[in-house]
Parts: structure tokens; C-alpha cells; sequence
């Protein structure tokens, strides 16, 4: 357990992660049911009591459900959309591999942009930095669920801005291209609505709000790495979060 405790994060939440991890490797359908206390503990190395906090959780989200003296079993999937917990950070490739989906990515745009004194703020950088401006947006069941604007610094792609460089996670190519980790986000949530010619640009014919998270990401000595603004369908899409009590 000792490995754990460096994420700084509850246990239970840690192991619920785990068990989310295993339903989308196993191929988990709707309706099957899970492995026994027992053989979770042993797969997991965990205590009982970690194990069915974790469950618990599982359970308030309405990923799994509980019949008492029969087992636990994935819970019934609403058709036609996603739902993601909004606590954990990832980037889109993630969650598309979290969601047991696969989400298509389409570079609209991929340019040098002179940073804004805005974006610059958000960075802590200097007015006119050189930064990439990138803009994506993500396809599930044909449709549109995700629009995404992100602002980085040049120095963090070598040479011209092809837009194959950017198919996949933004998050996994500076990670590994310039040995940097993205270590946590700070993030402002509201519902917006989306301007008529950019739905009409996605192909998007209602004009239902969509969800805005706008964000930071920062490395693990707090420098800001990334600003991004993603837009999520909410005809489409749902997060999900516990909300306790004191």
C-alpha cells in the first residue's frame, strides 16, 4: 500500500480507479457480475475495508449495483451516453479508453500563436510568448461530443506543426517528447452556449448548452504547462461526481 499513499488521494478512491481499470481491460458488459470480495482483495492486495469503500463509491455513481446476498453486478448503461467521473484528470485518448469507446479525433486547426495577455496571465508567461494554438474536435457514435482549444508553449514541438502529431493525447506526447508530468489542473465548469457558426462548423444541429471546462494543467512544480478550453455535448455526455456530506 505504501506505493498508493505517494498520489496523495483517499485509498478507496485509488482502488475504485483499479476497479474501473479492470471492468473496461475485462470487458465487462452491463449486467455481469463482478468477482467476489475475496478474490478482489487478493487481485488488489487490499484491505476488506478499503475494497468495499471503494465498491461503495462505485455504487453512489451507479456503476455498479448491489444485490444483497447475491453479489454485485455493472450496472445498466444509458443508451446513448457517456458519463465520466470528473474527479480524475485525463486527457481525451484516456478518456475514450475510460468510456470502453472509441472517440475519432479531428485537427481543425493547428497554428504559432502569439499569446494574448490573457493566456499569457494563465501561463506566467510574457504578452506575444510563443505558443502552439491547437483546436480538435472529438467524435463518438457519429457525432460530435467534444471541442477542445488548447494553447501551449513552441518550445514543447521540434520543428513544423503537422497536424498527425496530434491525433492523440496532447497530455502522453509532452509527457514522453519533453519528459514533463502533468500533475494536477485547475478548472472552472459552466454551462455555456456554443456560437451558431461553430456548431454549424461541427456539424451540430441543436443548440443545446454545452459544458465548458476551462483549464490549467500545472507539472509537479506547480508551472503552468497547458491552458485548454473543452467543450462537451451535453446531448451526448454527463460527468458524474460524489458529492458527500460533513
Amino acid at each position: 500500500m505504501s506505493e498508493w499513499r505517494i498520489e496523495h488521494r483517499p485509498i478507496a478512491m485509488q482502488v475504485r480507479d483499479l476497479l474501473y481499470n479492470m471492468l473496461i481491460e475485462k470487458h465487462f458488459l452491463p449486467g455481469d457480475r463482478l468477482p467476489s470480495e475475496v478474490e478482489l482483495m487478493d487481485r488488489f492486495g487490499v484491505s476488506r475495508g478499503a475494497l468495499r469503500e471503494a465498491l461503495k463509491l462505485m455504487e453512489e455513481e451507479r456503476v455498479i449495483l448491489c444485490q444483497h446476498g447475491v453479489g454485485r453486478f455493472v450496472a445498466p448503461k444509458i443508451e446513448g451516453l457517456y458519463s465520466e467521473d470528473i474527479t480524475r484528470l485525463k486527457s481525451v485518448s484516456e478518456l475514450s479508453i475510460s468510456l470502453g469507446t472509441t472517440l475519432t479525433c479531428k485537427v481543425l486547426s493547428v497554428c504559432d500563436y502569439a499569446a494574448d495577455e490573457t493566456i499569457a496571465g494563465y501561463l506566467e508567461l510574457r504578452p506575444d510568448a510563443p505558443l502552439v494554438a491547437l483546436e480538435r474536435v472529438w467524435h463518438g457514435m457519429d457525432s460530435p461530443i467534444i471541442y477542445s482549444q488548447d494553447y501551449f508553449p513552441r518550445t514543447f514541438v521540434e520543428g513544423p506543426l503537422i497536424s498527425e502529431l496530434f491525433q492523440g493525447s496532447l497530455l502522453a506526447m509532452i509527457e514522453k517528447e519533453r519528459h514533463l508530468q502533468v500533475n494536477y489542473a485547475k478548472t472552472v465548469i459552466k454551462a455555456v452556449q456554443m456560437d451558431q457558426d461553430l456548431l454549424f462548423k461541427l456539424g451540430v444541429e441543436n443548440s443545446n448548452p454545452w459544458i465548458l471546462l476551462k483549464q490549467i494543467n500545472f507539472d509537479i512544480h506547480n508551472h503552468p504547462l497547458i491552458f485548454s478550453r473543452d467543450y462537451y455535448n451535453t446531448e451526448k455526455f454527463q460527468f458524474r461526481v460524489l458529492r458527500k456530506r460533513k
